[in-house]
Formats: C-alpha cells, sequence, structure tokens
C-alpha cells in the first residue's frame, strides 16, 4: 500500500513539472528552415521620399490686435484713404496691408524633410532586424545642416514585471490488501508557485547620425525586445555645388521720357543685350541616393528561458539597392526670360522664351514700370484706367511677376 502511494505521489511531480517546464519556454524550439528560403526571402523592405517642409501659419493683423494707438492711427488712415462711409466701415473687418520684407534669401540654399522607411518581415516570428545604417548622398548639392532628426522610438521604463503561476493538482488513492478484508484511502494534494520577474527599460533603439558635406549616416541598434521598424524624418538644409548661371537674350530700351513726356515710338530704339540669370532651383538635377546596410537577428533554436542570453542564433547581414529621388520639383521649368523687338508691326512682347508654363518675371522692376507708363502714355492717351494688353492677356507689372504665361508673343497694344 505505502508503494504504491509512493508510486503515485513520484508519478504526479513528474506531471506537474512537465507542465510548468513548458510555460518557461520563451519561443519553443525554433525549426531551422530550409537554407533556399532564407537565401530567396527579403526580410527587409526600405525606401526614402523627400517633401518640402510644411510652413507654420501665421496669423494676419487686424485692427483689433493693435493696441488702443495703433488703432487710432489706423482709424485715421483708413478714414483718409476711403471717403465713402461703407468702404471705411469695410476696410475697419480686413486684415491689415502689409509691405512685404525684402527677399534676402540665399538662392542657392533650401530645406527638405527627407523620410526614411524600414519595413522588417521576419521570416519566423523570432527574427528581428538588429542593426541597421543608413547612408545618405547628395547629386549636385551638399549637406549644410539638420535640425530635426526624428525616429519613433525613444527610452521609456516600463519598471520591473513580476508574474505569479500556481499549479494545483489532486490524486486520490483506494487500496484493498490481498486478503480483502481490509481498505485504505489516502489523498494527495500538491502546489507549485513560480514567480518569474523581468526588467523591461530597455525597449528603445539607439540611433546615432553623423553629418558631412557629401554624405548622411544614421545607425539604428536594437535589442532584446526592439524592433527596427520605423520611419526615420530628418530635416536638412542643402546647398547647391555648383551654382552657376543661365544666359540669356533681352531688349534694352533708349530712354522714353524726356522732360516727363513720352518720346514717340519712332524716336524709340531696343538694343539687344546678353545676360546671366541665376538658375532656379527646379532647373538643378538635385537628387538624393539612400541605401542601407543591416543585420538580421535569425534564431535557429530558442533557449528553455525566457532570457535571450542562451538563444542559438545566426546573424546574417545584408544590403538594400541605392534609391534615388528628386529633392527639388522639376514642374515649374526653365528660366524666366522676357524680350521686345521694333518691326514693321510696332512694338512686340515676347515672354517666357524658354518655357511655356513659367511666369514672366522682369529682371529691372524700375525699367518696366517706366516701359507700362509709356505704353499708356502714348498708345492709351495717358487714360488712367488704361489697360496694356499682350495679344488678349492684360500686362500687370507688379514687384516680381505678371500673370502672363511663358510662350505668349503678340502685339502690344492698351486698351
Amino acid at each position: 500500500m505505502k508503494i504504491l502511494l509512493i508510486a503515485l505521489e513520484l508519478l504526479f511531480f513528474a506531471v506537474m513539472s512537465g507542465c510548468v517546464g513548458d510555460t518557461l519556454n520563451h519561443y519553443n524550439r525554433v525549426k531551422e528552415p530550409k537554407a533556399e528560403s532564407l537565401t530567396d526571402y527579403k526580410s527587409v523592405r526600405f525606401d526614402m521620399f523627400a517633401m518640402e517642409i510644411p510652413q507654420e501659419s501665421t496669423s494676419e493683423t487686424t485692427i483689433a490686435s493693435l493696441s488702443p494707438a495703433g488703432q487710432a492711427e489706423a482709424v485715421k488712415i483708413l478714414g483718409a484713404k476711403y471717403a465713402k462711409p461703407e468702404e471705411f466701415l469695410a476696410s475697419l473687418a480686413k486684415p491689415l496691408e502689409t509691405t512685404a520684407p525684402p527677399d534676402s534669401s540665399v538662392r542657392s540654399r533650401f530645406k527638405r524633410r527627407i523620410v526614411i522607411q524600414v519595413v522588417d518581415l521576419p521570416l519566423l516570428p523570432a527574427d528581428r532586424l538588429d542593426q541597421a545604417i543608413i547612408h545618405l548622398s547628395l547629386e549636385g548639392a551638399k549637406f549644410l545642416s539638420w535640425d530635426k532628426f526624428t525616429t519613433n522610438h525613444e527610452t521609456i521604463d516600463l519598471g520591473t514585471v513580476t508574474s505569479t503561476r500556481s499549479l494545483t493538482g489532486t490524486a486520490s488513492l483506494k487500496a484493498t490488501d490481498p486478503s480483502g478484508q481490509a481498505e485504505a484511502d489516502a489523498q494527495l494534494q500538491y502546489t507549485r508557485s513560480l514567480e518569474k520577474e523581468k526588467n523591461l527599460s530597455r525597449r528603445f533603439a539607439a540611433a546615432t547620425a553623423v553629418l558631412s558635406g557629401n554624405e548622411a549616416t544614421i545607425a539604428l541598434t536594437g535589442n532584446d525586445a526592439t524592433r527596427l521598424t520605423d520611419n526615420i524624418t530628418v530635416d536638412t538644409e542643402i546647398e547647391v555645388a555648383d551654382f552657376k548661371g543661365i544666359e540669356f537674350g533681352f531688349f534694352e530700351t533708349s530712354p522714353l521720357f524726356k522732360n516727363s513726356q513720352a518720346l514717340s515710338p519712332g524716336k524709340v530704339s531696343l538694343t539687344p543685350r546678353r545676360s546671366v540669370q541665376l538658375a532656379a532651383l527646379q532647373q538643378l538635377p538635385i537628387k538624393v541616393k539612400a541605401k542601407m546596410d543591416y543585420i538580421v537577428r535569425h534564431v535557429i533554436d530558442g533557449g528553455d528561458t525566457m532570457d535571450e542570453g542562451d538563444d542559438d542564433i545566426e546573424l546574417k547581414p545584408g544590403s538594400t539597392d541605392w534609391v534615388e529621388r528628386v529633392l527639388v520639383s522639376e514642374k515649374e521649368g526653365k528660366a524666366n526670360t522676357f524680350g521686345l523687338s521694333l518691326g514693321a508691326d510696332g512694338l512686340v512682347f515676347v515672354a517666357g522664351q524658354d518655357d511655356r508654363k513659367q511666369p514672366l518675371k522682369f529682371q529691372n522692376y524700375s525699367q518696366a514700370l517706366e516701359l507700362r507708363k509709356w505704353l499708356v502714355e502714348v498708345y492709351g492717351k495717358g487714360r488712367p484706367d488704361a489697360r496694356v494688353v499682350i495679344g488678349h492677356q492684360p500686362l500687370f507689372i507688379g514687384k516680381s511677376e505678371t500673370p502672363l504665361r511663358g510662350g505668349d508673343v503678340g502685339r502690344i497694344s492698351v486698351q
């Protein structure tokens, strides 16, 4: 009887121990895949694109946002400008007109946001991207600086997690002696508790970056519990390496006025000139190339504990192909030019000789204003409401451009 009870107890211990052992497996014995599957399977995806950095919105200034003294001064100015009461009241609700600051920007520099996409596609659940080194290089430009470097990974301290597991089993035994005259009952209850602590404070990815003129290098390193699947954002300032000008032709007019009087067209001469204009950024072949070198942590055999220190792993290095993207949009086309010519049909205007989509921009603002004034005086008989028309489109000379599109060729008239 006693021997039978001992045998049952040992059997129960063995069953319970086997159950507990299975619960401790971090991942149950990873089977090694076929060699050809590791070769054929692409476990990492990598891409990159560039975009303009969104500008922060600025609120318009109204009279309500001014100080009391400023409001009083604004009312005086608007009252003198708008004689009719309804126009004056409407002007009080409109944003105040402000003078645009002078353009002092350096044309050879611009900013772009580069977004790098890294996607980890593990062959097995326990595999992960352990390290990624991203290389960025520029064509036709160089890096100056960056002011933002953002990833989705950050250091998060989750503290210590304690898990307790209780396993309880009960065995009953009823035995009779060989004579059949004596019976004995026995019960056995067994409880086993398992307590496990795991520190989770290392759930982050270490990121370092180095920026030089020709190349930017970004290194991401994972750890026990982090997969390097991420979007990496870099805001960088770029300078065009070889910012050459483009030569174009135009016509320069002789003096159009004498003693404040407009000269007749027969006394006006046009002289052809050649000049150099700085190329627009849209004309330059500014491209960024990117590739990624990486290490995949492939688990061949998982250990019997929750720690990864005893895993049988294989580190598999790899590299992506170079990805090339345009940093500056090429939609706006070529340089802005305009020309004038005198012929049998009179004064002819040519806008945007290099491209048919680019808005016209004058090279000399004062001469453009003088030309418009002369046209109104000569062809419009000095009428203040006269419109200068090129072909079928009105001419408007502002600080930088007119609504004319490139490719417009026509006789100048005043209506």
